[in-house]
């Protein structure tokens, strides 16, 4: 069992280190899925296996739920009312891939999951962030058709209303970027890292600068001279009191652990922490004082599809 502090760290905090948990039982191997939290509970979902791993830190076990409709994978999943959302997913097999027709909505209480309301076909993308605010979830970036040239990377930003299903056109973001994950700050979405996958060696078309959407005044901008400092995508992203916390990823040859933090206050980036497994393609969170993060591959562009839980536990 893991006992957290009560709130996010101070900027005096902001320092610690990454370890490996040993569990009892684990989950099945998958990569380009998510992993999210909702009321203590922690499904991986997507990514290969049909059925979602569900990791319960109180007891360090964990079980299976039920399968999901469709084969999903390249999504961010996000937690609201007691359920989980699937807003923004591929289908299909490399390098050819399409989106998903319908939100998918899953209900922890049921174990079971019901086809929501239709995307729509013009903006159905994978690959794209996705946040919370004020009762609407918000999909950000993303791809449309997956990678190569055939594909087309996107700055869209919709708003989806989950209480009556409808979907709204937001102001498009001055970068495309796919292969990444939003985090959400003070009513702000912050893009950071990913990558534009729609032409010819595309792993390495990194994205380097940070946008900020202001929900409120509904615009778009930049962190003024902090590009992210080791550009890579397939990137799990959270957020932590004024912080976006980027780690792992996939680029240039490698996967990668650096763990890098970028001070939405100061637009300043540091180093605070590695991976004890590189990884990319899987999402992270915060909970109980501390950054999670299971799943992914262990190489660029695939390798071992993983197991190994991390919890990252920041100094104080």
């Amino acid at each position: 069992m893991f006992i957290g502090c009560s709130g996010p760290p101070s900027v005096a905090q902001l320092a610690g280190s990454w370890e490996a948990v040993v569990t009892e039982g684990s989950p099945q191997p998958r990569a380009e899925n998510a992993f999210v939290e909702l009321d203590g509970l922690m499904y991986l979902i997507g990514g290969g296996p049909d059925r979602i791993d569900i990791y319960d830190p109180e007891t360090n076990t964990w079980t299976t739920g039920a399968a999901v409709p469709e084969p999903v994978h390249h999504f961010q999943a996000v937690a609201y009312d007691g359920k989980i959302y699937v807003v923004g997913a591929w289908i299909g097999s490399y390098p050819r891939q399409d989106g998903i027709t319908n939100v998918l909505i899953y209900d922890p209480a049921e174990d079971a999951w019901t086809t929501g309301p239709v995307i729509p076909e013009a903006r159905r993308r994978g690959s794209a962030g996705a946040v919370v605010y004020d009762d609407q979830i918000y999909v950000v970036g993303g791809n449309v058709g997956g990678h190569g040239p055939h594909a087309t990377a996107v700055g869209w930003l919709d708003r989806f209303d989950p209480q009556t299903g409808e979907w709204e056109e937001m102001p498009t973001a001055a970068r495309r970027r796919d292969h990444f994950q939003a985090a959400l700050i003070d009513g702000r979405i912050y893009a950071a890292a990913g990558r534009t996958s729609d032409i010819e060696g595309y792993i390495d078309s990194t994205v380097s600068a940070v946008d900020v959407f202001d929900i409120e005044s509904e615009t778009w901008s930049t962190v003024s001279g902090a590009p992210i400092p080791t550009e890579r995508a397939g990137t799990p992203t959270a957020a932590v009191g004024e912080y976006v916390i980027v780690t792992g990823g996939e680029g240039f040859g490698a996967a990668w652990a650096e763990t890098e933090a970028l001070n939405t206050e100061t637009g300043q980036w540091e180093l605070i922490g590695m991976l004890n497994q590189e990884r990319h393609g899987t999402q992270m969170f915060y909970y109980d004082g501390r950054l999670w993060i299971a799943g992914g591959a262990a190489a660029q562009a695939g390798g071992r599809r993983l197991v190994e839980l991390e919890v990252f536990t920041f100094d104080d």
